[in-house]
């Protein structure tokens, strides 16, 4: 069970929901995308792989500076984060409509990937920020905790939609792929609420950095 002083801080509560939609989103997501690339246009595995390694790489480089613009920015760093990949998941949604080529799925998912460097390792400070003395281990134990339960529940509730559009109309993947696309942005933007009442939060106590 959790301490009483983590359940009753508002700002690890809210930066672990956070972490939660967010994480469940974003590897949702990159399922969507690659079952998409695979099954609806055609590309090999090895080919939609390389779509991912390309989030992969963007976010080791992302994460080397992330920290940095977190110390300067704080809880912001999140909020803008966490807004411009709602923009990618609409730009996801534009290229599956559209049949873009393989180039712009590259691209996007190299935004992605930026966007996962600078908020999983700064949220994570944030968040244990506000875990009381003594409490950091089981702090950060439940906040891993957290995502591992949302990315269990999220890939089964979207790829389940997939599929389930699947069943309907066999031939519309750009439809099936919108259908879980729509639900990762739903998530995405509870954790851009959940770190926007976090930021107001920060602000309204004091924090130097907001």
């Amino acid at each position: 069970m959790l301490l009483p002083e983590l359940t009753g801080s508002g700002g690890y509560v809210l930066g672990t929901l956070v972490a939660l939609f967010w994480f469940g989103a974003v590897l949702s997501l990159n399922t969507v995308v690659s079952l998409y690339l695979i099954e609806g246009r055609g590309y090999a595995a090895v080919q939609a792989a390389a779509v991912l390694s390309a989030a992969a790489a963007a976010m080791a480089v992302a994460s080397a500076m992330g920290w940095r613009v977190a110390a300067r920015y704080g809880r912001v760093t999140v909020v803008v984060v966490v807004a411009a990949e709602i923009a990618v998941v609409g730009g996801y949604a534009a290229a599956v409509q559209h049949e873009a080529t393989m180039p712009v799925f590259v691209a996007l998912a190299a935004l992605s990937g930026l966007s996962g460097g600078f908020v999983d390792a700064p949220n994570r400070a944030l968040t244990l920020e506000s875990s009381p003395e003594g409490g950091h281990g089981v702090a950060a134990g439940f906040l891993q905790l957290s995502q591992r339960l949302s990315a269990t529940v999220a890939l089964a509730a979207v790829s389940g939609l997939y599929l389930s559009a699947l069943a309907t109309d066999g031939d519309d993947f750009a439809g099936a792929a919108s259908a879980g696309l729509a639900v990762c942005a739903a998530m995405l933007s509870v954790s851009l609420l959940c770190a926007l009442a976090d930021r107001r939060r920060r602000a309204g106590v004091g924090f130097r950095s907001l």
